[in-house]
């Protein structure tokens, strides 16, 4: 079921978003998704999507790589156009109209901006926050960032070693989930045919055996980090220290400059 998908798994390469201050993509992802959140124009949604082919662009990832790791989010996609494409105002002239279903002009228009949207913020958190940034890149960026918060006494290394472990295990979640789905495929379970209740009484054979792993890998993690002297009163140097360039500031620039002219024109497209 996950062979296919790299959903939250580093891709290597020698690119210019590689190599941009992770604290850099990470600003310009908030300034992305406050952005999505506010526009509501087709036009405007589309030129973020439009921002979004760029960024994949600077990265050299290929796009169907990109579109794969997006493949587990796909029902997501599905079920938000459905939601908004059936959802007509009244008085709003009908284009479809059998039974309970009803489709108008403006169901359809909100049903693809919306999965636009969406579809937008994903492609670009998982560009800048997992396809083209390590786990310990976002930790210490994290960790950077937040660091006026320590002095109120937020455990801000915490929350960056908390950061990195839940974005490491992503991975290692899904593979465990596709040994498991295929061990009990093996011992006749079935996910695929049957009705609903016949289905999620099949995930819980994989649902437990999935808990029980993942507190076992916890418990392991736990003791590593014991054995180790992991304390998080302690401050500790980086082997790659986070330098912001010129470049670096460049890129944020541009890219929320971008961003406000979109806010601006959705502002006067409505």
């Amino acid at each position: 079921m996950f062979e296919n998908s790299n959903f939250g798994q580093y891709i290597p390469l020698d690119s210019f978003l590689h190599r941009l201050d992770p604290r850099m993509k990470f600003l310009a992802l908030i300034a992305f998704i406050v952005v999505v959140i506010i526009t509501r124009s087709p036009w405007a949604i589309l030129a973020l999507n439009v921002i979004a082919v760029i960024c994949l662009t600077l990265s050299k990832i290929r796009l169907g790589e990109a579109l794969a790791s997006m493949k587990l989010l796909l029902p997501l996609l599905i079920l938000a156009f459905l939601i908004n494409l059936f959802v007509v105002e009244p008085g709003t002239p009908l284009i479809f109209s059998w039974r309970f279903l009803k489709i108008s002009q403006q169901s359809l228009t909100n049903a693809w901006v919306m999965t636009l949207r969406i579809s937008a913020l994903i492609f670009v958190s998982n560009l800048f926050l997992s396809l083209t940034t390590t786990a310990m890149e976002l930790s210490n960026a994290l960790t950077s960032l937040l660091s006026p918060l320590g002095k109120l006494g937020l455990p801000v290394q915490d929350m960056g070693m908390m950061m990195s472990i839940a974005l490491r295990y992503i991975p290692s979640l899904m593979a465990e989930t596709d040994n498991l789905m295929k061990a009990q495929s093996s011992r006749g379970a079935n996910y695929d045919t049957g009705g609903l209740f016949l289905r999620l009484k099949g995930l819980v054979a994989v649902m437990v055996p999935l808990f029980i792993s993942s507190f076992r890998q916890a418990e392991v993690l736990a003791e590593a980090m014991e054995a180790r002297a992991y304390r998080s009163d302690i401050r500790r140097g980086k082997l790659h220290p986070l330098v912001l360039k010129a470049k670096d500031l460049a890129f944020l620039i541009i890219f929320v400059a971008s961003l406000v002219g979109i806010a601006v024109w959705d502002s006067k497209l409505r």
